[in-house]
């Protein structure tokens, strides 16, 4: 008798799964940025939530968890109940993360779903545009001939802007001085009031104050030109060979959401980012739109972390 009990309900599973899905979304949907408003998370968070809830018909309301580098926001959403009803606009901390907390009380890979890559963007190395730093080969002679005299600023330890300046520093044997602040934009406002010489920081912060020419853009991080910076140089091009860091966004669902609602979401997701408009926006905001699932999503994650681990510990990186 037990036994066919466990046979009936097995049996059962599928037609389970797929009720869940056709009943979903049920409610309004909440989509998590681990970070302060106005920064890139918060940005690709807001336009991703916009594009769900023309998709999907329901509400989805943003809302912002800033602290401990994204873990606040990553954590909460790791164990939201996993009914698709919470999903996480989360970056590269949780590539960076594992390696720098010691104890974190989430695990990225084991409790967390990806979904879909919403964009990749370059960062970009800036400087007041009031200053004498003209160039990468005018910041590596000032550092080199002043170390441990000039900061760069950071939106907190750990963060993808603080480790392409350790990973800058590590390739040009520079000694530049780390000063974390507690958001993107303090970042990129402490450039702008001389508190600190450079920020390596993400494409839409620093873009509307280079165009306006108050901040300096001496290069972009990733190996290729951006098409809303095409004069400015990359790292690379500026003779750090070999340099190519880029940020990337994407949306996750916590462990253990059904596969259904996760292809739905994924569909969804799919159907907003490919829109005209949005593509345009994403394009604005100087990042690339891309194509890239679940599964390739889940393999960048564990790529990154396997390329960031070695400069972290070298850099002897830690937040704990």
């Amino acid at each position: 008798m037990n036994s066919l009990l466990r046979v009936l309900a097995l049996a059962l599973l599928p037609s389970v799964g797929a009720h869940a899905a056709e009943s979903w979304p049920a409610r309004t949907m909440v989509l998590v940025a681990p970070a302060q408003a106005g920064g890139a998370i918060d940005l690709f968070a807001r336009l991703s939530a916009e594009g769900l809830a023309r998709e999907l018909g329901r509400s989805v309301l943003v809302e912002n968890r800033p602290g401990a580098g994204t873990n606040i926001g990553n954590q909460f959403v790791a164990q939201a109940k996993p009914d698709g009803h919470t999903l996480l606009l989360g970056g590269l901390s949780l590539a960076i993360n594992p390696h720098v907390y010691k104890n974190l009380p989430y695990d990225p890979i084991r409790d967390l779903l990806p979904v879909r890559l919403v964009a990749r963007m370059p960062n970009v190395v800036v400087v007041s545009a009031s200053g004498s730093v003209s160039s990468v080969s005018d910041l590596v002679r000032l550092a080199r001939a002043n170390p441990g005299r000039f900061n760069y600023s950071s939106p907190g330890s750990g963060t993808s802007v603080h480790l392409a300046a350790e990973l800058f520093k590590a390739m040009t044997e520079t000694n530049l001085v780390h000063v974390p602040y507690k958001s993107s934009p303090a970042s990129a406002a402490a450039v702008l009031a001389g508190e600190v010489l450079v920020a390596f920081e993400n494409m839409p912060i620093v873009l509307g104050p280079v165009k306006a020419g108050k901040l300096r853009a001496l290069a972009v991080t990733t190996s290729g030109r951006s098409p809303q910076l095409p004069d400015v140089p990359t790292l690379a091009e500026a003779g750090v060979n070999g340099y190519d860091v880029s940020g990337w966004f994407g949306l996750l669902a916590p462990a253990g959401t059904p596969p259904e609602i996760v292809r739905a979401l994924d569909g969804a997701a799919r159907r907003a980012l490919s829109s005209p408009e949005t593509r345009d926006r994403i394009h604005g905001l100087g990042a690339e739109s891309v194509d890239e699932g679940p599964e390739a999503f889940a393999a960048l994650i564990r790529n990154e972390s396997a390329k960031w681990g070695p400069v972290i510990r070298k850099a002897n990186v830690t937040a704990d």
